[in-house]
């Protein structure tokens, strides 16, 4: 005969199994946090001077959605900003509108190609001048255009035109990101071997002995040629490795440049001091050669991983990121969701 189970022998394997259980959920619980302020500290730490004077600004649309930001640009006459990227579903490519003053975002357009079809393109790089809002062509070798009240205003804005960066199979700018300010585009190709190469006539080795392998081709910008870009490029610009953005006005040049998990790096260079390296033949013609070379640095700063389009609006440094997106999910550990302004007067 079994003998029955005393309600006390009960109650101490309820206890037994209670306990057991909370030592699991808080060692789960223990883990979690450990995990969360590790990869915090692994990637924001050696970066504090860079977060001690930046801050906050809007949250980066749609990145639980699969939307990878990629370009950046900001319109002061709207007073908005412009976010370019892609899906990394099979979403159409896509541009979100900012307003600075309120930090939100006001408006989300697809992107759609000439015939109609999505645009499912990388969308690396976006500029916005007069009536035209411009995206970077990547491997097509063409900036595509779009019409920017179709941007600003209609769920959908299909490309009107494309302007070509080749003149053969053998002559292109392969467009990773661009750049509108001061009346002129400058419109740049991203260089990291060996995944992402160049041609080997875009190689320049400069007068001071840096290795450059990416290329970069300024335009003037006017209201009178088609899209308002003009036909003849200026001048081109030796790049170093990794640059994802540029920004630029009369007295500086900002370069970000960034590749994985490792700590981006913002160039400032002084425009005046960046050496001429003579000529390069490129898109049919002979053009003047400039470097962004080390000479002409006039500081630098490591930043957060993945920068990608930068912008400077009031003295401040806008850095457009892709490390919270889902296809990375790392950063939604930073606060890397959010657009970070540093303050260039105390950096």
């Amino acid at each position: 005969m079994t003998k029955p189970t005393s309600p006390n022998g009960e109650t101490k394997s309820a206890n037994k199994i209670l306990k057991i259980t909370l030592i699991v959920v808080f060692s789960i619980i223990g883990f979690l946090a450990l995990v969360f302020f590790g990869i915090r500290a692994y990637f924001m730490l050696p970066v504090s001077d860079y977060y001690s004077v930046s801050e906050e600004t809007f949250e980066i649309p749609k990145l639980d959605e699969g939307f990878v930001p990629q370009g950046f640009c900001y319109d002061s006459k709207n007073q908005v900003f412009l976010v370019s990227g892609y899906d990394a579903g099979d979403k159409p490519s896509s541009v979100h509108v900012i307003d600075k003053n309120t930090q939100k975002t006001v408006h989300s357009v697809d992107l759609k190609k000439k015939n109609g079809k999505d645009f499912t393109g990388h969308a690396g790089g976006i500029a916005q001048y007069d009536k035209w809002v411009y995206v970077a062509g990547s491997s097509a070798h063409c900036i595509y255009v779009f019409l920017y009240e179709d941007v600003l205003t209609k769920p959908e804005a299909t490309c009107v035109g494309e302007f070509s960066l080749e003149v053969s199979d053998d002559d292109y700018i392969k467009a990773s990101f661009l750049s509108a300010c001061e009346g002129k585009l400058i419109v740049g190709e991203f260089h990291s071997e060996p995944s992402y190469k160049t041609q080997d006539s875009h190689k320049v080795t400069t007068k001071s002995g840096q290795n450059f392998g990416g290329l970069a081709v300024e335009y003037v910008l006017s209201t009178i040629p088609e899209f308002g870009i003009s036909s003849t490029p200026q001048k081109v610009y030796a790049l170093p490795d990794k640059v994802q953005g540029v920004h630029f006005d009369k007295e500086n040049f900002y370069l970000s440049t960034s590749h994985g998990l490792n700590l981006s790096t913002i160039y400032e260079m002084s425009a005046s001091l960046l050496p001429n390296e003579g000529t390069i033949e490129i898109l049919g013609r002979k053009l003047p050669l400039y470097s962004m070379d080390q000479t002409a640095i006039k500081r630098q700063f490591k930043t957060p991983p993945m920068a990608e389009e930068i912008t400077v609006v009031d003295g401040k440094l806008y850095i457009m990121s892709e490390f919270a997106c889902n296809k990375y999910i790392l950063g939604k550990f930073t606060s890397a969701y959010r657009c970070y302004a540093t303050d260039l007067s105390k950096i």
